[in-house]
């Protein structure tokens, strides 16, 4: 997580693979957006942002294009705060939980 953290300019699979380190298994997507109060239609708009090049162009993961999901997809600048968010409350969990 830490490394790819530190990549300038991060492309949507990168900042996806960050959210996916924290999340862990998508089993435990219900229990992660409680956790860390991340609502459905936040991260409907985070998943067409980081998916979807008819959104994002050659920054998102996937090569086809289709529709959005939302009228409103995350811009780059608030996928990154978004992951960025998500990953210092984690790294800060994870920190708690081995000096406990």
């Amino acid at each position: 997580m830490l490394n790819l953290l530190g990549t300038d300019k991060p492309s949507g699979e990168v900042l996806n693979k960050i959210y996916e380190l924290a999340e862990g298994h998508p089993g435990n997507r219900p229990n992660f957006h409680s956790r860390f109060a991340i609502s459905k239609a936040e991260f409907d708009r985070f998943s067409d942002a980081v998916h979807n090049p008819t959104v994002s162009g050659d920054w998102a993961r996937h090569a086809y294009d289709k529709p959005p999901k939302t009228a409103n997809p995350m811009s780059r600048g608030e996928v990154e705060q978004f992951v960025r968010g998500i990953a210092i409350r984690w790294l800060e969990q994870v920190r708690k939980s081995k000096t406990e």
